[in-house]
């Protein structure tokens, strides 16, 4: 694998391109890095989604706002990195989301408009795993997906946007759905 600053993140590359250059499994410390960041987890579903039912008992629903602005700022951190790298920034955001695709949150579909970007994923690691653990939901539930797709976006865009889920397959659509919008 590269070194990130010698990576052209910024180009488009396909799924194969994506897994070969940009992961890579540490043999010695059993682990998966992304690029130079040592960032790969992985939990069962009902660690995450368990996590998230025991925080709306604790602190009603403004678990979801909590979660959903630290994967925001998470991401906003992240991107910033790699904006570093020079190119157009959307090409970061489409590779990240292809990556993403390839590690199990669901196909991803970018629509663009003059101010609006619409993600649509054929699930979420979040939406899917709550429904067949839990049943379906009344609300939204991929919030760590939205909040991090959220901060990558503003940190391309560069500007403040406003977003929303506006289908999420833990509530019995047939896909998640993610909405942003800026001035």
């Amino acid at each position: 694998m590269e070194e990130l600053s010698k990576i052209k993140i910024y180009e488009k590359y396909t799924m194969r391109e994506i897994l070969n250059r940009f992961l890579e499994l540490d043999e010695n410390l059993c682990k998966l890095k992304l690029a130079d960041f040592d960032n790969i987890a992985a939990f069962p579903a009902t660690f995450v989604l368990g996590m998230y039912r025991e925080m709306e008992k604790i602190i009603g629903k403004a678990a979801k706002g909590l979660v959903i602005r630290s994967a925001r700022l998470s991401a906003k951190k992240y991107a910033e990195k790699l904006k570093g790298l020079g190119g157009d920034p959307m090409f970061t955001v489409i590779n990240y989301l292809t990556l993403w695709s390839a590690l199990g949150w669901g196909w991803a579909k970018l629509e663009r408009e003059e101010k609006r970007i619409r993600l649509i994923l054929d699930y979420t690691f979040e939406g899917k795993n709550y429904k067949e653990l839990f049943g379906k939901s009344d609300e939204p539930m991929c919030w760590i997906a939205f909040g991090f797709v959220w901060g990558l976006l503003e940190s391309a865009l560069d500007k403040e946007i406003r977003g929303e889920e506006k289908e999420c397959f833990a509530k019995g659509d047939n896909r998640c759905v993610f909405e942003f919008e800026w001035d």
